[in-house]
């Protein structure tokens, strides 16, 4: 432990916690941070003193997947550098075991267990010594005034967020960090799932190599760090209810320029730079085998949407009923197992 980590309290209720976090002593390597703590912590920082008004705290949860490093890395280059925080902050580092597999940040959740992400919900969210259950118990505690949950992005090239609630809040927070956002009510179990009276939202980023400092994670993080008041920054593109499509736990999946033998469902390897872009009839997005379409199942507005509406699977190849925007689509095999093949909007 480093001195940053002087002050210590181990609870019972799934977390460790660090009191009164001196940033100036944190570690600037992400694989440092990580190696030092111990599990699934919060480190506390305190925010400016002002005088005769008392403002609620914020939260920054990350590592919800154990293998956003980069997401991580923006998050502690604030801490470090962003100087005394407008409000306390409430740091949230979640899959510290997972993330300290080797190669380390290879994992999003240990092996044999459940996406994280896919736990903010019965039974899970019910099960004491859950870490869903354990980090709902603290923000329940809390009661923060604002929630960003920060993540990598499978997309290279937009920073977007995701929310259940589409008011006024939530746009200003998004719009700290990004001009879109996906409105998904649909239950998922994605911590943007919880019930709260505050804005709550999930920020995806991609690692940009031009800098950190000129990522718009970092810029937004460094504005929600900094500034007291919420306000609009920009125009927020809201992206109404968009369907899922996504894979059964049964089918294999993989990437490739064509498809491969005895796997159920080959997705095009560059499949995932035609996020936030049109695709239409005619456009292969993969190859399935002699299942076809029953290997998908679709996530939208509606209980069981027939996946034939909006794709089908003629000579084997996956392709569009009709002309749609993919808006989120992953290049991970086991997050788009866990998570969905992508979003998609028509």
């Amino acid at each position: 432990m480093t001195a940053a980590f002087r002050k210590t309290d181990t609870d019972q209720d799934g977390f460790y916690h660090f009191y009164d976090v001196d940033t100036a002593l944190l570690p600037a390597s992400a694989t440092d941070f990580i190696t030092q703590l111990p599990g699934p912590s919060v480190l506390y920082i305190k925010g400016k003193e002002k005088k005769g008004k008392e403002t609620p705290c914020r939260v920054i949860t990350s590592l919800l997947h154990g293998d956003n490093s980069n997401s991580l890395r923006t998050l502690l280059a604030i801490m470090i550098h962003g100087g005394e925080p407008a409000t306390d902050m409430k740091i949230v580092i979640i899959s510290v075991e997972a993330a300290k597999l080797l190669p380390q940040f290879s994992h999003p959740f240990l092996p044999g267990q459940r996406d994280l992400n896919r736990c903010f919900r019965d039974p899970f969210i019910c099960q004491p010594g859950h870490p869903a259950n354990a980090l709902l118990n603290q923000i329940d505690k809390w009661q923060p005034g604002a929630l960003v949950d920060i993540h990598d992005s499978c997309v290279l090239t937009e920073t977007f967020a995701i929310s259940a609630t589409e008011n006024r809040d939530t746009c200003a927070l998004t719009s700290f960090f990004s001009g879109n956002m996906l409105w998904s009510p649909q239950k998922t179990g994605a911590i943007t799932d919880l019930s709260a009276d505050y804005p709550l939202i999930s920020v995806y980023a991609p690692a940009e190599y031009t800098g950190l400092q000129r990522s718009q994670l970092y810029k937004g993080l460094m504005h929600f760090w900094q500034t007291e008041s919420i306000r609009p920054r920009q125009l927020v593109n809201v992206l109404k209810q968009p369907r899922r499509l996504e894979l059964r736990r049964s089918a294999a999946l993989t990437y490739s320029d064509k498809p491969v033998f005895g796997v159920n469902c080959t997705l095009r390897q560059d499949i995932s730079g035609l996020s936030f872009t049109q695709v239409n009839p005619g456009d292969v997005l993969g190859w399935v085998d002699h299942h076809k379409l029953n290997h998908f199942r679709i996530a939208g507005r509606s209980p069981r949407e027939a996946v034939s509406t909006w794709f089908c699977a003629d000579d084997h190849c996956l392709t569009v009923t009709m002309p749609m925007m993919l808006i989120v689509v992953n290049r991970l095999a086991e997050t788009a197992k866990s998570d969905c093949l992508f979003y998609f909007q028509v």
